[in-house]
């Protein structure tokens, strides 16, 4: 998790490193991106974003 995901991924996006997944908002709240790393693991780079209301309940606080 980080605290600005687009501020990242305008950092990585340069490099030409792969990316699994480009940057989008996801409804189960978040906003992320999925890369390799450089020996091959997936990496989930993600700041927390509204929950979708479709989500909400499944949730405990």
């Amino acid at each position: 998790m980080v605290e600005d995901v687009d501020a990242c991924y305008n950092q990585i996006k340069p490099s030409g490193v792969q990316f699994i997944e480009e940057i989008a908002d996801h409804e189960w709240g978040d906003r992320a991106f999925r890369l390799y790393d450089p020996i091959g693991n997936v990496l989930y780079v993600y700041s927390e974003r509204e929950l979708d209301e479709k989500y909400k309940s499944a949730v405990k606080e």
